[in-house]
């Protein structure tokens, strides 16, 4: 069996670079070992943070500086269109940094899931 010294991307880093092509001007994207932080152009509004809380579905949260907390989160189904998505939806809740959204995990529960 041949082994291929080409390392495969991530899903991670795919998604991190896919937001670096889309991102809106001013915006940062940065990927970490477990995440990836997006910021506004207002960085004191807040920042997004994404993660992958399985092989098929991410978690996309929103920290507002001014309210100290995580006051928003939406889960997103892996898919070919998931950085536009979640590009979407960071810009409309950039907009409204004290508003809370919550999102139900368990909409993204797949039948053999407990």
């Amino acid at each position: 069996m041949k082994v291929s010294n080409t390392p495969t991307k991530e899903p991670l880093e795919i998604l991190a670079h896919d937001l670096r092509r889309m991102k809106p001007e001013g915006w940062s994207v940065v990927l970490s070992k477990n995440a990836i932080i997006v910021r506004p152009q207002d960085r004191t509004d807040g920042k997004f943070s994404i993660t992958f809380v399985s092989r098929d579905c991410c978690v996309v949260s929103f920290f507002s500086c001014e309210l100290n907390y995580w006051n928003k989160w939406k889960y997103f189904d892996r898919n070919p269109s998931l950085a536009v998505a979640i590009k979407e939806w960071m810009e409309s809740e950039a907009s409204e940094p004290l508003k809370i959204v919550e999102s139900d995990w368990r909409e993204h529960l797949r039948p053999d899931d407990p």
